[in-house]
């Protein structure tokens, strides 16, 4: 089972992140759950028993989180106790979508440097856990980039769970993946709505989308634009 954890900074992104992963997995038949659904404002600490009540050693937690600062792009965090695979996958797929991922890494305890240094990883042994931190929330540009594809990076960590679990990854029902050549008008047109509402749907304050960029068509469905090969 997946442990989907919208973290307790910056819901704005992290909570419909989460939500997305929740109900993309379900739909792949990926048993999984979501915590803190509602976004409510709760401590690391009562996170961690939250997972823990609902764990076993075969489970996966992941954590999405936001980083402070004025950098730019996404990190992940693994656990000392796990290997980089899962890692490597979430790496490799972001980069597909153009996101840059700046490393992948495992953090000690300075003070004893047999234990992980980040609480929720630590403590929730013996789970495979794993934090990704999508972007820079005092970097305006890094932020702009968020708001406007973060349901690519959400697509792309649930692609990466479906292979590192072996699962066949398939679009869902909702979704549609577009070749080169793609418009706001050609999407809009294909999907029977104005140019207007598709920007609407997905607050997008110009006529530009970006490769790999996921765009909503209808309150419930989304399209996939796709890398240019």
């Amino acid at each position: 089972m997946i442990i989907i954890d919208p973290g307790k900074m910056d819901n704005e992104y992290t909570l419909p992140i989460s939500k997305y992963i929740y109900k993309r997995l379900n739909e792949l038949g990926i048993s999984s759950i979501l915590i803190n659904e509602q976004g409510d404002n709760l401590s690391e600490d009562e996170r961690i028993k939250l997972i823990n009540n609902l764990t076993s050693d075969k489970d996966i937690a992941l954590i999405n989180l936001m980083s402070t600062g004025d950098l730019e792009g996404t990190e992940i965090v693994y656990a000392l106790r796990n290997n980089d695979k899962l890692s490597n996958l979430i790496n490799n797929n972001l980069n597909s979508i153009n996101r840059v991922v700046n490393k992948y890494y495992q953090k000690r305890d300075e003070s004893d440097t047999s234990k992980d240094y980040n609480t929720i990883i630590r403590d929730t042994s013996p789970i495979e856990t794993i934090i990704i931190k999508y972007g820079y929330i005092d970097n305006y540009d890094d932020v702009q980039k968020i708001s406007n594809n973060y349901l690519s990076y959400a697509e792309m960590i649930v692609k990466s769970l479906s292979e590192y679990l072996n699962k066949p990854y398939l679009k869902g029902e909702s979704t549609y993946i577009v070749q080169k050549g793609d418009s706001l008008y050609s999407i809009a047109k294909k999907y029977g709505i104005t140019v207007d509402k598709l920007k609407e749907l997905n607050n997008l304050k110009s006529n530009l989308i970006n490769i790999g960029q996921v765009l909503f068509v209808t309150s419930s469905n989304t399209y996939i634009v796709q890398k240019e090969t």
